[in-house]
């Protein structure tokens, strides 16, 4: 055992000698200078996530454009109306309300009070700012639902405001049991 002891205690100095001078020495390293792009495959997958959001917004906005240069304008006051042929959308984008020339055919007045609560109340700045969102954070599963709800909630504002006008504005049951009914003789 004493020779196994003594051998150890060898075996232990060489090493303390061994680590002291990597302690004593110095140290070079070579920096390479690195010539074009040097991007890591994550920074690849964010940058290239955020280049299919930043197309797929812009497809969105051209399908705009389009739609506003194919529509028939008709300019009021407070907003212009796009009249879109064989189509039953209506949407409002800014101060444009984009309508199919089949919602025209029912009673639109309460589609097209409905979209104009969306212009007065900014409602596009909120989108728009969730399309931006969309193009930085599009691997954040919350921007999505952030912007869900939102369109949601304009959803509900608009509906509310416009059942409230309609609440006001329609006839009292008063005024319903005193006016007269066609006869069906």
């Amino acid at each position: 055992d004493l020779q196994h002891a003594y051998r150890r205690q060898r075996e232990m100095c060489i090493r303390d000698r061994y680590l002291w001078k990597l302690q004593n020495e110095a140290v070079v390293a070579q920096v390479q200078e690195s010539s074009g792009w040097n991007i890591t495959w994550q920074e690849g997958i964010l940058y290239g996530g955020m280049l299919v959001a930043l197309l797929l917004f812009g497809l969105k906005i051209r399908q705009l454009y389009l739609l506003r240069r194919s529509g028939e304008k008709v300019t009021y006051p407070s907003f212009t109306q796009i009249i879109i042929t064989n189509s039953n959308i209506a949407f409002s984008f800014f101060t444009s309300i984009f309508i199919g020339d089949k919602v025209l055919k029912m009673k639109h007045d309460t589609i097209i009070a409905h979209e104009l609560v969306h212009i007065k109340q900014g409602h596009t700045y909120d989108l728009l700012f969730f399309e931006f969102m969309r193009v930085v954070g599009w691997f954040n599963p919350l921007v999505y639902v952030y912007q869900n709800r939102i369109s949601e909630l304009h959803e509900f504002i608009a509906d509310a405001q416009v059942s409230n006008c309609l609440l006001y504005t329609s006839p009292s049951p008063r005024d319903l049991s005193t006016s007269r009914m066609p006869s069906s003789a």
